[in-house]
């Protein structure tokens, strides 16, 4: 089969998943759903970033209703929340009956014991299909929050496999991205997180393609730039990936170090004006800015083992298939198979990298699969650096840096593998992991209802 084919299966195919995880899984039992979803009925009411609500916690955050069912997101930067706003208003206009405008209240069991009761919030139905009898609205946008989320991750994926030649296996990797259950229980709800996983694969692919002589060098710059400043404004945490975007261009091929300097400095320049207009421009994101400040204030709890022993085991879980609040696993050893796959796979993209350094190599896609490396290393000690402040080891926060951890999984198996068997390992990894996500999907419907 021609490979564009089998990334249009691909894509289909995760379209279809995460249909039936937007359908399946319950309104509002995705983390902070329904405060993404207050932010994304503000932005569409008033077309500004939401003003501080001056809501805190004042209880556990499964009895503290005021707080749960508010926007507790507010100081996010607008433009994560801008494609869901723009649907939102739309169907506001046309059927506004779809759209619920009130949070249920909480389930009072929850708190005694959540891994039997699983739900956060009462369940109004008690079949998937009599969800969304009135709440239609909610599911349409989060069908296309999966749908804008992750087939561009997916297709800046493969594209990075297609420059790095990985004979084929840039489908594997595209795979590792698609079918991961975490990654569609994420996308398949109401988050700014879906456009700034997007935004974080295209500005990764954007600098692998750098790595290249490239005659249109002037214009990838100004796109580098403006997709930088974009990513920065739909979630903060894109900044993590701004050194990984500046050593790209500083190594990408050039004429001279001044012109690399320049090159470097365009994109700065670009990217740090989008984000200066933008919080001269409101208040709002001012505030949220001092907010965003305080809140990452290191916590003397956190300088202790006790407080970092259980991180790393739910952090694990919480990559690949720990669903809810936290609150529902699939069996184990589907998650500690999947993790030796991908480690496997990483020693031997490894192992390569640094065979090529000690031979002197400096070809394009050494220089990528160091790029891509060190964006998943600053990602994770982003995500390490948030959890001195708050304590949760959420492995969604590694999905800036995704397109990253699929290549570095595969990228090795494609260099060590003979040409004869790539075809069959990559459908036995692909066979895998759509396996392991409709177990996971099992698991959350036998869970929820």
């Amino acid at each position: 089969m021609h490979v564009s084919k089998t990334l249009i299966a691909l894509l289909l195919s995760y379209l279809i998943l995460a249909t039936l995880y937007a359908t399946l899984v319950p309104l509002w039992e995705t983390p902070d759903e329904p405060a993404h979803y207050r932010y994304v009925m503000q932005l569409a009411e008033h077309w500004r970033p939401p003003a501080d609500p001056l809501i805190r916690p004042k209880d556990r955050f499964c009895k503290d209703y005021t707080f749960t069912s508010s926007n507790y997101e507010w100081y996010h930067p607008a433009l994560g929340y801008l494609p869901l706003a723009i649907v939102y208003k739309i169907l506001s206009a046309v059927a506004p009956h779809s759209l619920p405008l009130a949070i249920p209240p909480l389930n009072p069991l929850f708190c005694s014991d959540p891994f039997t009761n699983t739900n956060l919030f009462y369940l109004e139905a008690s079949h998937p299909w009599e969800v969304w009898q009135h709440r239609w609205g909610v599911l349409i946008l989060r069908i296309f929050s999966a749908l804008y989320g992750g087939w561009v991750i997916i297709y800046a994926t493969y594209r990075i496999g297609r420059l790095l030649k990985m004979d084929g296996f840039e489908i594997v990797a595209a795979a590792w991205v698609a079918l991961l259950p975490q990654f569609i229980f994420i996308n398949a709800s109401v988050r700014n997180d879906t456009f700034s996983n997007a935004i974080s694969a295209l500005l990764l692919f954007l600098t692998a393609e750098m790595q290249f002589s490239h005659k249109h060098r002037l214009s990838l710059l100004v796109v580098i730039g403006l997709v930088l400043g974009i990513g920065i404004l739909t979630k903060l945490t894109v900044i993590y990936l701004m050194p990984v975007v500046l050593v790209g261009v500083i190594l990408a091929p050039s004429r001279s170090l001044r012109e690399r300097i320049q090159s470097a400095a365009c994109i700065l320049g670009i990217a740090s004006s989008l984000v200066a207009l933008y919080y001269i421009r409101y208040p709002e994101a001012q505030a949220a800015f001092v907010y965003t400040s305080a809140e990452m204030r290191v916590r003397p709890e956190s300088l202790s083992w006790p407080y970092w022993k259980p991180f790393l085991p739910m952090l694990i879980d919480l990559f690949f298939a720990r669903f809810g609040w936290a609150n529902i696993l699939v069996p184990t050893w589907w998650i500690r198979i999947a993790l030796w796959i991908w480690g496997l796979g990483t020693g031997f993209s490894l192992y390569q990298i640094i065979r090529s350094l000690k031979r002197g190599e400096d070809m394009p896609k050494i220089r990528i699969m160091i790029l891509l490396l060190a964006s998943l290393f600053l990602a994770f000690v982003g995500m390490v650096r948030y959890n001195f402040s708050h304590f949760q080891p959420q492995g969604r926060f590694l999905f800036p840096a995704l397109a990253s951890w699929a290549i570095l999984g595969t990228w090795g198996f494609a260099t060590v593998l003979p040409k004869r068997t790539r075809p069959w390992v990559g459908l036995v990894l692909m066979g895998f992991l759509l396996l392991f996500n409709l177990q996971s999907l099992a698991t959350l419907v036998s869970a929820y209802f």
